[in-house]
């Protein structure tokens, strides 16, 4: 009869450790750890407790899924019967993988519960654009490429570089050059100093050209110094000055706010730059209406070789088609009406004022 009972024990045995198995392998959590102890005798009195469990709990918890395992003792009695209890992880010894934000976060104030979109961030960020203004005779038009960029070196302000080229068509009432260039180096730097308070500032130095007759004329200093206020989620001013450095204008100052009473909505009434987007859909694409200043000053060599300033200005109406990829990037198709365009030179001879056109640019900022 005593051997009969132990074989019975053993059967029972082979069993539990049959359905743990089976548990762990397909109907448990794979999150949780687990595994099947076989109990020492020697050792039954601290395997009986379960791990995170009081005696109270272990009461009512008689069939508990363990961790660990030893050799497999003699099944001689049914105290040796394997006790099978649930290891919760330990989180002591855990090390969380981003530090706590220590600041007073009721003090930030964030669009939408979270940061601002880079890309709204920032005064005449570096970009470049491709532009054609369609002319011919005294019309006067040109293609342009334009290319501002930028490379940062840790906390470090970035290096700033830039090209351009402005190939003319026209005009034959005067005498200008066929090509224009634009070369610059500078530092820029645009950043939060506070959760809602904001600069951007870029310093210059460049040559503005056709590089036929003497450039020391054509060496500008075109910069700006912009700070940015957010009052509110929705409200953010906008103030500074940018120092165009042209014959015509040397400096304007930058005067407004910017204004996104929905999500999809965005109004940047900001001088000289005013602009109003709006969101397609829940798409990352945007449509925008917005007006500009153009041109600059180059130093140029007139036809009787006499060295001159050439300075070409105009305003811009622009209706923009703007896709935010991966931020801070975005990339914009624009049509615009140009009007007010007026060309002029420093010694007076030749001024004249080209008739209205349009403008169509591609142009990618970051």
């Amino acid at each position: 009869m005593h051997k009969f009972r132990r074989l019975l024990l053993a059967i029972a045995h082979s069993a539990v450790l049959g359905i743990a198995s089976c548990c762990a392998a397909e109907e448990l959590p794979s999150e949780s750890l687990w595994d099947v102890s076989r109990v020492n005798p020697a050792h039954a009195e601290e395997a009986a407790q379960p791990v995170g469990l009081s005696e109270s709990d272990h009461a009512n918890n008689s069939w508990q899924f363990g961790v660990g395992a030893v050799e497999e003792p003699p099944v001689d009695s049914e105290d040796s019967l394997p006790l099978i209890q649930e290891q919760a992880e330990s989180q002591s010894g855990i090390e969380p993988a981003i530090p706590a934000f220590d600041d007073n976060e009721e003090n930030i104030v964030h669009l939408n519960g979270g940061p601002p979109p880079a890309y709204s961030f920032g005064y005449n960020r570096a970009r470049s654009a491709i532009s054609w203004l369609p002319g011919d005779d005294d019309h006067f038009g040109w293609f342009s490429y334009e290319s501002i960029s930028g490379a940062k070196l840790g906390n470090m302000p970035s290096l700033v570089t830039g090209f351009g080229i402005h190939v003319l068509d026209g005009p034959v009432q005067t005498d200008m050059p066929p090509r224009l260039f634009d070369f610059s180096i500078g530092v820029a730097d645009r950043r939060l100093i506070q959760p809602n308070i904001g600069y951007d500032i870029l310093v210059r130095i460049g040559a503005f050209s056709d590089f036929e007759g003497s450039a020391r004329d054509g060496v500008r200093y075109p910069s700006h110094a912009v700070t940015f206020l957010r009052l509110n989620p929705s409200t953010e001013l906008v103030l500074g000055i940018d120092y165009l450095d042209r014959d015509d204008i040397h400096l304007l100052p930058v005067v407004g706010s910017i204004w996104t009473p929905r999500d999809w909505l965005r109004v940047e009434a900001v001088f000289p730059r005013p602009r109003i987007a709006a969101q397609i859909m829940e798409t990352p694409t945007w449509i925008y209406l917005g007006g500009e200043l153009g041109g600059g000053t180059w130093a140029i060599e007139r036809a009787n070789r006499v060295d001159d300033n050439a300075t070409y200005r105009d305003l811009r109406l622009v209706l923009g088609w703007e896709t935010l990829l991966p931020e801070p990037l975005s990339s914009s198709f624009e049509v615009g009406y140009v009007f007010d365009r007026k060309l002029s030179y420093s010694s007076g001879i030749g001024d004249y004022e080209p008739s209205d056109g349009f403008m169509v640019r591609m142009t990618s900022e970051y």
